[in-house]
């Protein structure tokens, strides 16, 4: 049987040493290691399968000359996982991430005692304030013709067909197909065929904007062959091309036109609209709904700003760092995407690494306040608003509520769902306890 280490089987310190962070030193007596080192080999010789010995009566010493250092090593582990959870149990820590122990430090022999030390990082705790009656302006919310008729666009746009152009000449805010060339010196350093380039102001080559290929491509026609002079960037992947002149040449191979649907009759039924007064009056409820909404968030950032002011209280750094990395390691992906040298990914990084830590710690701070009013105000998330919700993920996905649910399961989003559709309706929950005023 393992052994079960009560706490007085071991002496454990634990102190603070910073903000969010305890230190812990363990000394374990020499008598439960010893305990534990011939557990290890119990377990073992029941197991090990050696010629000329039975299962169970390998003689120890054969054992500790094969297996030593690996029923070494298990013991230590074993020994510093029980001793590390009954800490955390007993003193009632809320560790955030896994713990920092230096094990290769660590020594254990069978005629000591076993010390070790460990830091951890823990939730951070804090004296919840007054949070109903916070002062907060809500912006006026207003819907404008322009606004509509923006709108209505937009679901034309939805509804948009790309349509060859079968004569004349390109247009801006065309979609072209090309074949490109990349030279340099005369010599091609890249090619691509059948490329879907948007004729805008927001192109890039070579990792840069250039909106200089929007008049190059302006006016061409099918089989036409335009090119763009450029220099190649500093931080380009092949460091011998830097800095040195290229041309782009672009062969038109086809011209796409974005052709909006008109407004007639056929397609206001077709979009289950009997007239256009109708259809308008539905898109100005729509857009009154989301600038509602927009107005609703604007509140509940407001407030939090407030409560953030209100309760100063650190939040973990690995915590902020483990968030901080998978933003940046996003980043890097979409960087290196671009052609960006390994130089020039770094120097983005290292800029975007202080910002994105203070809006992690922001974010996480909104986090941990959200949740202690959750558990005041008992706001929890039920399995039927959940279905809901995946119901409704489902629709805009155009996919059915069960492939949803399949797949948040297996990706382990469940969980993540809930705690931000708690967090939507605790703040919902502020909002309403709130003073809001009307901005004029």
């Amino acid at each position: 049987m393992p052994v079960t280490l009560e706490l007085t089987d071991f002496t454990s310190e634990v102190t603070e040493v910073g903000p969010c962070k305890l230190a812990l030193k363990v000394q374990i007596p020499q008598d439960k290691v010893a305990q534990k080192i011939d557990e290890k080999y119990k377990e073992l010789n029941q197991n090990v399968s050696i010629p000329g010995f039975r299962r169970g009566k390998v003689p120890r010493k054969l054992l500790e000359k094969r297996y030593g250092k690996t029923v070494m090593e298990e013991a230590k582990l074993d020994l510093v996982n029980a001793c590390y959870e009954k800490i955390v149990a007993d003193k009632k820590l809320n560790p955030v991430g896994e713990p920092q122990i230096e094990l290769d430090k660590i020594e254990l022999k069978e005629d000591a005692p076993l010390a070790f030390e460990a830091t951890i990082e823990v939730k951070p705790t804090f004296e919840l304030k007054e949070y109903k009656g916070i002062a907060a302006k809500r912006p006026k919310v207003e819907v404008a013709e322009a606004d509509v008729t923006g709108a209505i666009d937009r679901v034309r746009e939805t509804k948009a067909q790309l349509v060859p152009v079968e004569t004349g000449a390109c247009q801006e805010g065309d979609i072209l197909v090309v074949d490109e060339d990349f030279t340099v010196d005369g010599k091609s350093i890249e090619k691509h065929e059948n490329v879907r380039v948007p004729v805008t102001d927001t192109n890039a080559l070579l990792g840069r904007p250039c909106p200089q290929l929007k008049a190059a491509l302006v006016g061409a026609t099918v089989g036409q062959t335009r090119s763009v002079n450029l220099v190649v960037p500093d931080d380009f992947k092949d460091a011998a091309l830097r800095g040195k002149e290229a041309e782009l040449r672009v062969t038109v191979a086809e011209i796409k036109r974005i052709k909006l649907p008109e407004l007639t009759e056929a397609w206001l039924k077709s979009m289950d609209f009997d007239s256009l007064d109708e259809f308008k009056e539905e898109i100005r409820r729509r857009v009154r709904a989301e600038k509602e909404r927009e107005a609703n968030e604007q509140v509940e950032e407001r407030i939090l700003e407030e409560l953030r002011k209100l309760h100063d209280f650190a939040i973990p750094e690995g915590l902020i760092g483990a968030n901080v990395d998978r933003v940046l390691a996003r980043m890097h992906i979409d960087m290196e995407g671009a052609g960006m040298s390994d130089e020039r990914i770094h120097e983005e990084m290292e800029k975007s690494r202080e910002t994105s830590h203070a809006q992690v710690a922001v974010y996480l701070k909104n986090r941990y306040l959200l949740e202690a009013i959750a558990d005041k105000e008992k706001v929890y998330v039920t399995e039927d608003e959940v279905e809901e919700r995946i119901g409704r993920i489902a629709a805009a996905n155009k996919k059915w509520p069960h492939e949803v649910k399949e797949h948040y399961e297996s990706e382990g989003l469940l969980p993540v769902l809930r705690q931000k559709m708690r967090e939507e309706k605790t703040s919902a929950v502020l909002r309403e306890k709130a003073a809001v005023e009307q901005e004029a």
